[in-house]
């Protein structure tokens, strides 16, 4: 009988040790084989405006990253820390410079990420057969 992906993933999962243990204990449960297994996208984004008439967005609202750099967590304390700052100076100034000041900061984030990405992910040679590594070095 052959073995779902997803009785490959839980067994994977339950091979981590540490981190299989500590979900256990923080779910209080045994973490059997999920019936099924959806897998979804998780592509690196970013909105056309972050900033409107009336609103403002900070972290994955504003720009996601590939999950694979760890980047979103960091990214979206530091775009709350600079977005409440920019808010604060254009409540105090009424100048809207200080939130076009705040989008142009998430873009320039966001492309020197993209750089930084495209370097990586093409300077990796070892899996080239893969379609997970073909599709990015396509891109880089």
């Amino acid at each position: 009988m052959a073995v779902s992906l997803a009785d490959r993933r839980h067994q994977a999962f339950s091979d981590t040790g540490w981190f299989a243990r500590t979900c256990r204990e923080q779910f209080r449960s045994a973490l059997g084989t999920p019936e099924q297994l959806l897998l979804r996208a998780a592509p690196s984004a970013i909105l056309s405006n972050v900033v409107g008439a009336d609103w403002l967005a900070v972290g994955d609202a504003a720009a996601s990253y590939d999950s694979m750099t760890s980047a979103g967590i960091t990214k979206g304390l530091d775009q709350g820390r600079q977005s409440g700052q920019a808010l604060g100076r254009f409540l105090h100034s009424g100048l809207r410079d200080e939130l076009s000041a705040y989008q142009d900061q998430v873009f320039a984030d966001f492309s020197a990420y993209l750089r930084l990405h495209q370097q990586l992910y093409g300077a990796e040679p070892r899996f080239a057969d893969q379609a997970f590594w073909r599709r990015r070095m396509a891109l880089a």
